[in-house]
């Protein structure tokens, strides 16, 4: 059974006085978004074990 589009596509809505407002479109998994908030934090994603098995990058586009 195929997904419905609204479990496929599912908004997201960034903030921080850190980036600057803009609509990304580019495809991206829910798996980013952990990896993202750490760098954001100035944490380092990649202590995270599923980032290091996965490989699994940032959000594009955030201008940190």
């Amino acid at each position: 059974m195929a997904a419905a589009n609204d479990d496929r596509n599912v908004a997201l809505m960034v903030a921080s006085p850190r980036i600057s407002h803009h609509i990304v479109e580019t495809s991206v998994q829910t798996t980013q978004i952990a990896p993202t908030i750490l760098e954001m934090l100035d944490l380092d994603p990649n202590e995270l074990q599923a980032v290091k098995l996965e490989g699994t990058k940032v959000l594009p586009d955030l201008g940190k």
